[in-house]
């Protein structure tokens, strides 16, 4: 189905935010960089997950999208369970990397594909 960003954010949104300490809780959320409203939902997300004061760290190419300053230094946080106010955002290029990235151990949550319009919910480590 079409990634309907409507839906999509506010389940995002619940799923960082209803509990934050669960070890279920949203801590990764990855962009498809091919997504044909990118920055617009970039934007979107932090702006959402800022109501609720969610710490947002986010790769380098999102720095220049995002308001926030806290880059992602240390590839290791793809791997960390936070446990707290804390998310990471980063890009993908399409699927394949996804679920490459997935394969080396960065943990998806959610992907979102710019060409295909469509969301996928990834499972796999927190």
């Amino acid at each position: 189905p079409d990634a309907d960003t409507e839906k999509v954010i506010p389940v995002i949104v619940n799923a960082k935010t209803d509990k934050i300490s669960g070890c279920n809780a949203l801590d990764k959320i990855l962009i498809d960089v091919n997504h044909p409203q990118f920055k617009e939902v970039a934007i979107k997300i932090e702006s959402e997950l800022s109501k609720y004061d969610i710490h947002l760290m986010a790769s380098v190419d999102l720095l220049e999208v995002l308001d926030t300053t806290t880059k992602i230094n240390d590839q290791s946080v793809w791997r960390e369970e936070f446990l707290a106010k804390k998310a990471a955002m980063g890009t993908v290029d399409g699927l394949d990397h996804a679920i490459d990235q997935q394969l080396l151990g960065r943990p998806l949550k959610y992907y979102f594909n710019r060409k295909q319009r469509r969301r996928f919910h990834v499972h796999g480590a927190s």
